[in-house]
């Protein structure tokens, strides 16, 4: 079964959205929405389908953070995302989503697409994450990195570097961001 994603902004657009997408093996139903979901909630409740709600502000931080936390606590599942209708800075924050957390997902626009036909994923092994997550504005320094995770300065020095050559962190080891979503998927 699936989880639809659904970008929503009232209960009107929610059904002309969903009526180009074949949701008969849809199990779920994620809303992603910057509005009062109240009317939303009784349009599910009405139609008996089970629902979760991403609350998201209108920028694309928070859309992309947003929806990587939702589908990384949910990724065992199969995720189709609807796109048709909406506005580009959901599209890309939802796509943006998907790639920086190297998990698959069906994007219908007019047509079809999968996520991983689009661009390869970032890798990440353990390494990088331990020390995404000791990294904030910048002002670590390499030595308190290879501390902090326990690891050797070289291997630090060298993980380091492939998180600057994937545009994760900058060259004075500060979040880009890219980082900051990635960081904040890890962190659950």
């Amino acid at each position: 079964m699936k989880t639809l994603i659904e970008i929503v902004f009232s209960v009107q657009s929610l059904i002309d959205v969903v009526k180009p997408v074949d949701i008969t093996d849809v199990e779920k139903i994620a809303i992603v929405t910057s509005s009062n979901p109240e009317k939303l909630v009784g349009y599910f409740k009405q139609k008996n389908v089970k629902y979760d709600i991403i609350g998201v502000m209108n920028d694309f931080e928070s859309i992309s953070e947003e929806i990587a936390r939702y589908i990384t606590r949910n990724r065992k599942e199969e995720f189709l995302v609807n796109l048709i209708n909406v506005p580009p800075i959901f599209v890309i924050a939802s796509l943006s989503a998907f790639l920086l957390t190297n998990i698959d997902g069906e994007l219908v626009f007019p047509q079809s697409i999968r996520v991983r036909d689009i661009i390869p994923p970032t890798q990440l092994d353990e390494e990088h994450k331990q020390i995404l997550k000791v990294l904030n504005d910048g002002k670590e320094t390499l030595v308190n990195i290879s501390k902090s995770v326990g690891l050797p300065i070289t291997t630090a020095w060298r993980r380091m570097n492939e998180l600057i050559n994937e545009e994760i962190i900058t060259r004075e080891y500060a979040l880009t961001r890219k980082g900051r979503i990635l960081k904040a998927t890890i962190s659950e």
